[in-house]
């Protein structure tokens, strides 16, 4: 019963700091620099931190395409860059988001002195809806964490054009 309550507890601290704005900041500072003000169209969605994971969400707001960029350790696996990152993250699947990702076209994208490995796709889930989306890891060596970038478009193609704005600028 203590464990059940805390963990509700949890959820409900979780849920109300999730769209503070002052709690967003900070855990966008975490994440890594953006701009500010953001980029026109864009507005903070919601902001967590959990279970050494650091998260924000925006969406852009004429078409409400909606980017995930969540930074977390590097994995202690096999995998050594961002390439092979993005490419098992869309074997695997996304937790709470994708179960699979269907690749249409890949590339690298300049942001800030990174490179992302990027895939624009289709997003699948559990039902098989297939939903317009990108895919990105960023690996940061010189900080030990990756910074993976998930977004998607509720309908029609993905924008990517609004997503390198966000993290390019």
């Amino acid at each position: 019963v203590i464990g059940l309550c805390s963990v509700i507890n949890f959820g409900a601290n979780l849920a109300k700091k999730a769209n503070d704005p002052v709690y967003i900041a900070a855990v966008m500072k975490s994440v890594g620099g953006m701009q500010s003000p953001l980029p026109e169209g864009f507005a903070y969605q919601m902001a967590i931190e959990a279970f050494n994971m650091h998260a924000v969400t925006f969406v852009y707001k004429p078409d409400n395409t909606a980017i995930m960029l969540g930074a977390m350790e590097l994995p202690d696996q096999k995998i050594d860059d961002a390439r092979q990152m993005v490419k098992e993250l869309a074997l695997r699947g996304i937790p709470g988001f994708a179960d699979s990702f269907e690749e249409e076209k890949s590339g690298q994208l300049p942001v800030a002195d990174q490179t992302m490995e990027y895939l624009v796709g289709k997003s699948v889930d559990r039902d098989g809806t297939r939903i317009s989306a990108m895919l990105g890891c960023i690996f940061d060596k010189a900080k030990k964490r990756q910074i993976v970038l998930y977004g998607f478009s509720p309908s029609g193609p993905f924008n990517f054009e609004a997503a390198k704005t966000l993290v390019s600028g």
